[in-house]
């Protein structure tokens, strides 16, 4: 083996030792913290908004993997969350025909949700992950 390979295998090594042992410094130390528990306020506005979700849109929406298998006129919304944001959860319910010209679904503006209800509307569709 050359010098010159020597040279960098040697340089390479020590940097890798190096760099592991800045990552350790970095890291925390002891066990990684616990999720905290919602908040109070935070499991009423769910809770309200779940039952928003039963009288304005479980007629035709499913929000569990039990209801989607009976075959709503609505899309299944059991993952919502994961692929939507709440700004833009609100503005689907708000004007769907917006974003998707050929929708069903009626628009639910304030007068058929209030934004009290729409606030905990949304904080219970933020939970279908």
């Amino acid at each position: 083996m050359s010098t010159f390979r020597s040279s960098v295998l040697a340089a390479t090594a020590c940097g890798v030792a190096t760099l592991a042992l800045v990552g350790l410094s970095f890291a925390a130390p002891g066990k990684p913290k616990p999720k905290k528990a919602a908040k109070p306020a935070a499991a009423a506005s769910v809770a309200a908004g779940k039952k928003v979700f039963a009288a304005k849109c479980a007629g035709c929406h499913a929000a569990t993997a039990s209801e989607a298998k009976a075959g709503k006129p609505g899309p299944a919304l059991t993952h919502v969350a994961k692929f939507m944001k709440p700004a833009a959860m609100e503005a689907k319910i708000r004007n769907p025909k917006k974003s998707n010209p050929n929708s069903i679904m009626p628009a639910f503006g304030p007068q058929q949700i209030p934004a009290g209800e729409m606030k905990a509307l949304i904080a219970y569709l933020s939970t279908l992950k």
